[in-house]
């Protein structure tokens, strides 16, 4: 993707997705003193489900390299903890900072096989 940094991944914890989606897309933005902005959005593909968060600069810019890797190691940070801890984490956030809620859109995407990246080595 050109314009932000995209991390692609699946939740365990069917029964709180969104809220740990959510928890964990609000919570790397305000890390970053909202330097940053994010979208959310719930893939279907086949029957493959899974969600997609867009971290980019504050006018849909690519993010500097140095940024992107700090995004990434905040992320995977926020990723390492339990669901209870990171709801908790989130909740808290939400009444200290007045986070605004972001909407997951539903997206539905189809197999393109002239989009697999073999081609890209013939």
């Amino acid at each position: 993707m050109d314009k932000g940094l995209e991390i692609e991944f699946q939740v365990e914890n069917k029964n709180n997705d969104k809220t740990i989606v959510k928890a964990l897309a609000l919570l790397t933005r305000s890390s970053f003193e909202n330097q940053i902005n994010c979208a959310i959005f719930h893939i279907s593909k086949g029957e493959n489900r899974f969600y997609k968060v867009l971290f980019s600069g504050p006018k849909v810019t690519k993010l500097h390299p140095h940024m992107e890797k700090m995004v990434r190691d905040k992320f995977d940070e926020l990723a390492r903890k339990n669901a209870d801890e990171l709801i908790s984490l989130y909740k808290e956030a939400i009444k200290e900072h007045n986070l605004n809620d972001i909407e997951i859109k539903e997206v539905k995407e189809d197999y393109d096989l002239w989009e697999d990246p073999i081609w890209q080595y013939l």
